[in-house]
C-alpha cells in the first residue's frame, strides 16, 4: 500500500513537472512587442494586461497568435529580423 502511494505521488509529480515544461511559448507580452506596428503593439498589450504571472494564458497566447497572424512578410522580417517598422505603414 505504502509503494502504491508513493508510486501515485510520483506519477503526479511527473505529469507536473512535464506540463511546467511545455514547448509553447512562454506566457507572457512578447519581447519583441516595441518593434511591432502600431496597432499590433496596442493590441498585445491589452491582450496581455490582465494577465498574472504563473496564471493560465491560453487565451492570450490565442488572441497573441491571432495578432501576429496579420502581420505582412515585410513587417514579420522586420520583428525577426530585429529591423524597425514604420509607423506610417501601420494598418
Amino acid at each position: 500500500m505504502q509503494s502504491t502511494l508513493i508510486a501515485i505521488l510520483l506519477i503526479g509529480a511527473s505529469v507536473v513537472s512535464a506540463q511546467e515544461k511545455s514547448d509553447g511559448p512562454p506566457c507572457g507580452l512578447p519581447p519583441f512587442v516595441d518593434v511591432l506596428p502600431a496597432k499590433q503593439s496596442k493590441d498585445l498589450r491589452e491582450t496581455w494586461k490582465d494577465w498574472k504571472e504563473g496564471g493560465e494564458c491560453v487565451k492570450e497566447q490565442t488572441a497573441t497568435h491571432e495578432i501576429l497572424g496579420i502581420l505582412t512578410p515585410e513587417e514579420h522580417r522586420a520583428v525577426v529580423g530585429g529591423g524597425t517598422w514604420r509607423a506610417e505603414s501601420t494598418i
